[in-house]
C-alpha cells in the first residue's frame, strides 16, 4: 500500500513522539542511599542493551529549593548529593524569579553564580554569596542579534576560575536555548564536575509558536541521549503547568515544557 505524503508525515511524527515518550517514561529503579559503595552495588547492570531502557535513579530524599510553584526546583539530597558547605551553584536563567537563588544562598550558604541577559540589569552583587551577570548561556561566545552577551558553560567556568571546582547544582532555564547550549557543553565536556543538572526543556511551540517536526523531536532525543552518555541519570521530572499547546498532529493538549532532573553517577564511585 502506497502512503500519501501526509500519512508518512503523521507516521513519522507519531514514531518520534513514541521514542521521546519512552525515553522520558522509561523504567525507574529505587535506590536506598546509605553510602557510595552501597549505592554502586544496588545500581547493578543495565536491564537492557537498548538505550531507551537505560538505568534511571530514583533519589529517596529530596528537597524543594525556592517556592512551591513554578520557579522553585527540586534537589536530590541523598548520599554524595547532599548539599553541604562549601558549595557552588550555577543558576542560568531566572526571568525575574529569584526564590531558588535566595534559598540556596540564605539556607544552604552556597556561592551562587546567576546569569540572565533578559532582565536588563548590569553585573552586580545583590547580596552576600550571590553574584548576578548580564550574560546568557549559548552555543558559542558571541553577542547575538538581541545584543545579549552569550558564553558557553565551559567559558563561564574558566572566567570565574571554577574549571576544576565541584559544581553542586547547575540549573538551566533559558527558553529553548538549552538544546544548543548543551551541544557546546558536550563538546567541552564541561559537565564532568557537576553533581546535579536541572534543566527546563522547551519545545518549538513555546520558542517560536511553530509546530515541532519529526526532525525537531529527533534533535531533542539526541541531546537527551548525550546527557545520558555523560553519565547523568534522570531521577525526577515535573511537567510545567503553564504554557501548554494543542498538537496540530493529534489535536491533543500537550505540555510545552518539563523540568528534568539528573544526577552525575560519577559521584557514586
Amino acid at each position: 500500500m502506497k502512503l500519501t505524503r501526509s500519512r508518512q508525515f503523521h507516521l513519522l511524527a507519531s514514531f518520534a513522539l513514541l521514542i521521546l515518550g519512552l525515553f522520558v517514561l522509561r523504567n525507574r529503579f529505587a535506590i536506598n542511599v546509605v553510602s557510595n559503595s552501597e549505592l554502586r552495588e544496588q545500581i547493578g547492570p543495565l536491564p537492557s542493551p537498548n538505550y531507551i531502557q537505560s538505568l534511571q535513579i530514583k533519589c529517596p530524599e529530596k528537597t524543594r529549593i525556592g517556592r512551591k510553584e513554578d520557579g522553585g526546583w527540586d534537589a536530590c539530597i541523598s548520599g554524595p548529593f547532599k548539599i553541604s558547605q562549601p558549595c557552588l551553584v550555577y543558576s542560568i536563567g531566572m526571568g525575574g524569579e529569584w526564590s531558588f537563588d535566595h534559598m540556596i544562598t540564605d539556607k544552604y550558604k552556597c556561592l551562587d553564580m546567576a546569569y540572565d541577559p533578559t532582565l536588563g540589569k548590569g553585573d552586580h552583587k545583590p547580596k552576600e554569596l550571590l553574584w548576578f551577570y548580564n550574560t546568557g548561556l549559548g552555543i558559542a561566545n558571541v553577542v547575538n542579534s538581541r545584543n545579549w552577551k552569550l558564553r558557553t558553560f565551559g567559558s563561564l567556568l574558566e572566567e570565574n576560575g571554577h574549571s576544576n571546582r565541584t559544581i553542586d547544582i547547575l540549573k538551566i532555564d533559558i527558553e529553548y536555548s538549552e538544546w544548543e547550549s548543551l551541544e557546546a557543553i558536550f563538546v567541552e565536556r564541561s559537565l564532568r564536575n557537576v553533581k546535579q543538572l536541572m534543566v527546563e526543556f522547551h519545545t518549538m511551540e513555546v520558542h517560536e509558536g511553530k509546530t515541532s517536526t519529526p526532525r525537531d523531536f529527533a534533535y531533542y532525543f539526541q541531546i537527551l541521549r548525550g546527557i545520558d552518555r555523560l553519565g547523568f541519570k534522570q531521577w525526577h521530572y515535573l511537567m510545567t503547568p503553564t504554557g501548554g499547546y494543542t498538537s496540530k498532529h493529534t489535536a491533543r493538549k500537550l505540555p510545552c515544557c518539563a523540568n528534568v532532573y539528573f544526577v552525575n553517577t560519577a559521584y557514586l564511585a
